[in-house]
């Protein structure tokens, strides 16, 4: 027996449908991964950020606890990342302090973020920044 036409017809209807309907539907997994993956870069790059601040703020308070003893240190673990941080003199009692803080596994390094100060110790352990400046990668 044939069928007719309009069972033929219904059949490519239904097809049609459900190729566009898989369209849209990969579609919108693509458009959600990607927005899921920027927002992943973005919570990584504060994170970074907020490690590299971290590693700053230890620095200030060894230089006020003693400035000549200080001059930095390399790879401190902090939460899931680490920083290393230099200190290099500049004037009297000014300093330029790097901290750069990492993420990552083993050697691979995925996130890095960077952050210049230069500072001035003044009277009764007060610190002045001079100049700041961040950077992420």
């Amino acid at each position: 027996m044939m069928k007719s036409g309009r069972e033929g017809l219904a059949m490519l209807l239904v097809l049609e449908f459900l190729a566009i309907l898989m369209i849209g539907s990969t579609t919108f997994y693509s458009l959600l991964h990607i927005a899921l993956s920027q927002a992943h870069a973005r919570e990584e790059s504060r994170t970074c950020l907020n490690i590299a601040e971290a590693g700053l703020d230890k620095a200030l308070a060894e230089l006020q606890r003693d400035a000549s003893a200080y001059h930095g240190e390399h790879e401190t673990v902090l939460g899931n990342g680490r920083f290393t941080v230099e200190v290099k003199p500049l004037e009297r009692l000014s300093y330029r302090v790097t901290s750069t803080g990492l993420l990552g596994d083993g050697g691979f390094v995925r996130k890095q973020a960077r952050i210049v100060a230069d500072v001035s110790l003044a009277a009764k352990g007060r610190v002045d920044v001079l100049r700041w400046s961040e950077g992420r990668s």
